[in-house]
């Protein structure tokens, strides 16, 4: 079960950070997709705290680097509902996520 990847960090020109998390597939309702997403996030907020990124990309700051989840359709409405607790959960650290569909 590995359909939700990190496929590229990009710098935006404002200083800040792009990562991209990519869905290969349609996410489904089911418990076990949402807590593979959360990981995967979750893998993300790790990351910007991390030596690594912080030498990569001096000028970001956490406030202005962003999640970016691409979806390949509409996510349903439980799924927007878990994006939204999502968001929170990565302003608290921080950070902002979105979403788009590709």
């Amino acid at each position: 079960m590995d359909f939700i990847r990190l496929d590229k960090v990009s710098a935006r020109e404002d200083g800040g950070v792009v990562i991209h998390v990519v869905s290969e597939k349609p996410l489904d309702n089911s418990i076990k997709t949402q807590e593979y997403l959360m990981d995967k996030i979750e893998m993300c907020l790790d990351y910007i705290k991390t030596e690594e990124f912080i030498k990569k990309y001096p000028e970001a700051e956490t406030e202005n680097t962003w999640i970016i989840l691409e979806l390949v359709e509409e996510p349903t409405n439980l799924m927007e509902e878990l994006f939204r607790r999502i968001a929170e959960w990565t302003e608290f650290h921080h950070a902002r996520f979105s979403w788009i569909v590709n």
